[in-house]
């Protein structure tokens, strides 16, 4: 079998255990001219990027020999582990390669039942129920919890001594002739060592009298390339002189070139100062018609317009003014404010119940009229709209004409995907109805995984980590933190493959924000001092760039984790 053993554990209780665990087994009485003593199936270490978790998971457990249970109550009411359980069970004849490791909780043996106590026992699945002939022995790592995860190496003789018990059953051999072989491979080891130190000297005593030599040489030849180089520097001087006397040439040449540019520069400055001109009284005629529909809508002169009027509509003091702006820009033919004017009328508030719904639908699809073949991003926008406005069955067309905006551009289709799955994401956790948030998280996790797919196809690391970071960000604080680590760590080496594209000037914000979401995945999934580490760097582009806010923001970040124990 490809593997001699399959860990089961939970990642919020033995995330730092089970691979020390792992680690330990794969050095205990390990010769040095091997890489491991046995291959540990662990699903962090042994499981590649895949689109389906569990045929993998599967895979794992048919090719282990031995089944290794790390027993705590969050253990036993995991799925993942239910299920890891039951597929052993099903594929093996007998419970004697079935170990268990106690790291949390109680097992209590009932002997009249030939069974665990399940009232007192908290560590196990229930699907373990009747599965045991006779009371089995476990390895108690319950202790480790109370110590520094530095101290769980081979150098820490408990530890030591409770993976030797487990190794010696790997290996189907006592536990003394175990730690016998692991103390003579350690000898082994330091001596090769030895040797191999021993041979580094002598190499290392034998360059010395190369290198002496080699200088000597060295020397012989500055001395012969310092009289090639005096010969070298007198011919370059006079082709210098030569050249010299050509630039003069060409530099008159360029002059009268020069001269022609500016003065076609010129003509072409003027043509464009003369339509920003032109756009400028176009512009204060708009103002002006919409200055007047304010003072006519608030009976008061103008105050602070045209910045205020937007927050006048808001506060349901003037009615109708998007109406009469929407009229106005019928009667002068602007499509593009008409567009956006009907977009906002959509959004107003109370237009998802009710007739405001048909108001709402009939704004949004004669914004997608106007602006077909004509302005994308606005299509886009307002037929995502549609979707979110009309629900069920209709919103998935709605989101499929919006993907297809743009054609054959499959970075801007991913830029669709992402943008449908945040809004489906912030309308999941604001409503407060249990069956509406799981048929919106399916399709919350169905968009960002297809936007993950588009950018990984066009070869954008950035855009498929930031699709996978949004996804797991929202399963680990709405639903499933265990789900949500686990596309975290799926966006964090994918983030940090894009670095070396982000490092130009123009990219510095980008890279700086680049930062800090892989800090805040590290400091839940990874190490603390990684996620540190990622705010650091951030720290120093915010300073470089003088956003004041972001260095406090980012400055407070490391705080907080510097004091988490």
């Amino acid at each position: 079998m490809s593997y001699k053993a399959f860990i089961s554990y939970s990642h919020a209780t033995d995330g730092q255990l089970a691979p020390a665990i792992q680690s330990a087994l794969h050095g205990f009485a390990k010769p040095f001219y091997r890489l491991r003593s046995v291959r540990v199936f662990r699903d962090e270490t042994s499981l590649h990027l895949t689109p389906e978790l569990w045929p993998r998971i599967q895979q794992g457990l048919n090719d282990s020999e031995y089944f290794i249970l790390m027993a705590s109550p969050q253990a036993a009411a995991s799925k993942w582990v239910q299920n890891e359980v039951d597929a052993w069970l099903a594929s093996r004849d007998s419970l004697d390669k079935f170990l268990v490791v106690l790291t949390a909780g109680e097992i209590k043996w009932n002997e009249e039942a030939a069974d665990f106590d399940w009232q007192a026992t908290t560590a196990l699945p229930t699907n373990l129920k009747s599965k045991f002939k006779g009371e089995p022995l476990y390895s108690d790592f319950r202790w480790a919890r109370d110590i520094p995860p530095a101290q769980l190496s081979l150098r820490n003789p408990k530890f030591l001594r409770e993976i030797g018990r487990l190794a010696s059953t790997l290996h189907q051999r006592s536990l003394n002739d175990m730690i016998g072989e692991d103390v003579r491979q350690h000898r082994v080891f330091k001596f090769v060592a030895s040797v191999v130190g021993i041979l580094l000297m002598a190499l290392s005593i034998g360059a010395s009298g190369a290198a002496y030599y080699a200088n000597q040489r060295r020397a012989e030849a500055i001395s012969e390339r310092n009289r090639a180089e005096e010969s070298t520097r007198r011919e370059r001087e006079a082709r210098k002189a030569e050249e010299e006397q050509r630039a003069n040439a060409i530099f008159e040449q360029e002059g009268a070139e020069l001269a022609a540019v500016r003065e076609r520069t010129a003509r072409l400055v003027a043509v464009q100062q003369r339509q920003r001109a032109e756009e400028q009284t176009r512009l204060a005629t708009n103002m002006k018609t919409v200055g007047e529909l304010y003072r006519e809508a608030s009976n008061i002169e103008a105050r602070g317009f045209p910045n205020s009027y937007f927050e006048e509509y808001q506060g349901g003091r003037i009615p109708g003014l998007l109406e009469r702006i929407l009229a106005k820009y019928r009667e002068t033919k602007d499509v593009t404010g008409q567009i956006s004017t009907l977009i906002a009328l959509g959004d107003k508030p109370g237009s998802t119940s009710g007739d405001r719904t048909n108001t709402a639908v009939k704004r949004y699809e004669e914004a997608v009229s106007l602006s077909h073949h004509r302005d994308p991003a606005s299509e886009v926008a307002a037929l995502i709209r549609l979707g979110e406005t009309l629900g069920a069955g209709d919103a998935e067309d709605y989101y499929r004409r919006a993907v297809g905006v743009y054609g054959k551009e499959p970075s801007k289709e991913a830029e669709v995907l992402v943008e449908i799955a945040r809004r489906l994401a912030k309308k999941t956790n604001s409503t407060t109805d249990l069956n509406q948030k799981v048929r919106n998280q399916e399709r919350v996790h169905y968009y960002f995984t297809k936007a993950a797919e588009a950018y990984h196809q066009i070869g954008d690391s950035w855009g498929e980590g930031l699709s996978y970071s949004d996804l797991g960000h929202h399963y680990f604080y709405q639903f499933n933190s265990e789900r949500g680590a686990y596309y975290f760590n799926l966006s964090i080496p994918l983030l940090e493959k894009a670095l070396p594209g982000l490092q130009g000037k123009e990219n510095r914000a980008k890279l700086a924000r680049t930062f800090e979401i892989i800090a805040t995945m590290s400091s839940i999934v990874q190490s603390r001092e990684k996620a540190i580490q990622a705010y650091r760097s951030a720290l120093e582009i915010y300073r470089a760039l003088g956003n004041n806010n972001k260095i406090k923001e980012v400055r407070d970040a490391i705080d907080r984790l510097e004091k988490r124990n």
